[in-house]
Parts: C-alpha cells; sequence; structure tokens
C-alpha cells in the first residue's frame, strides 16, 4: 500500500510573513497557514535569518515549534553551514531532535563519504558512532555505524 503525504507549498506566503516591506514579521503566523491534516512540514532554511535578539529568536522558534507541533504534523527545519551558525545553535535547543549531514573526507581511503551524527534525539538513547548515508532514488539510505577506525 503507497502512502501519500499531504504537504504545503507556501513560499510566496511566507516570503510576506517573513518580510513584509521593511518590517519582519512573527513566525508564530506561520502555523495558521499550514492546512489542517498536512503530515509534512518542511521549513527550509532557518540560517538565512539574522540574528539581533537572541532571546527575541529563541521564542520566535519556540513559537513557531510549538505551532507546528499543534497541528499533528512531522516538522523538519533546516540549517545549512553556509547561514549563521547563531540561528542554528538556537534552533538546536528549540528541536525534539537534532542530526548533522556531513560530507568529509576519509583520511583512510582519501574518498568523500556522507555521514550522519544524531546530536539529540529527546529521550531516546543515540549511539555516540556516526551513520554512513547515500543520497538514492529514493530518499536516504542509511548503513551501518562507523566505527572509530573511519570504515563501517
Amino acid at each position: 500500500i503507497e502512502e501519500v503525504l499531504k504537504y504545503a507549498c507556501l513560499e510566496n506566503e511566507l516570503d510576506s510573513i517573513i518580510s513584509c516591506g521593511n518590517e519582519p514579521r512573527s513566525f508564530f503566523e506561520i502555523p495558521d497557514l499550514i492546512p489542517d491534516g498536512t503530515d509534512l512540514v518542511v521549513f527550509d532554511n532557518l540560517g538565512i535569518f539574522s540574528v539581533e535578539d537572541e532571546k527575541n529568536l529563541r521564542l520566535q522558534l519556540d513559537l513557531l515549534s510549538h505551532g507546528l507541533n499543534l497541528k499533528g504534523s512531522t516538522n523538519l527545519m533546516i540549517a545549512d553551514e553556509a547561514g549563521n551558525s547563531k540561528v542554528t545553535d538556537i534552533a538546536m535547543y528549540t528541536t525534539y531532535g537534532t542530526i548533522r549531514l556531513i560530507r568529509r573526507d576519509n583520511p583512510y581511503t582519501s574518498k568523500k563519504e556522507r555521514v550522519m551524527d544524531i546530536v539529540k534525539m529527546r529521550n531516546t538513547k543515540i549511539p555516540s558512532e556516526y551513520y554512513h548515508y547515500d543520497i538514492a532514488k529514493n530518499g536516504l539510505d542509511i548503513c551501518l555505524p562507523v566505527s572509530s577506525g573511519g570504515t563501517a
């Protein structure tokens, strides 16, 4: 049985919420734009926001996260490393879980590899090892944990 996820693309609506003229507006308005019954909300990219007031940003992200959780959807907030690291650090406190996807050089094979670091997952025992992953046609293929020796 194939499951169909209901999702919403709100790019234009988010542009008007996040910046209305030159006045930044609040994240707490975003959950109201998500249609009821939406299974998945992807918020890409938190790294584009500036941090003028860290306490206010933390409150805004808490309100956004809480509002999305009330919708009953699975929520994925993406923050890339090219963006503002302060935003990423603040967002890590707000989220239920944090997974860092890393592309690095393997010193043992001299090849590039993709590894996943599960930084935080509340109420769950998480491994301290990295996991190899590949980007495949149907999503991410996650492999065995990477041992301290650098191989799976």
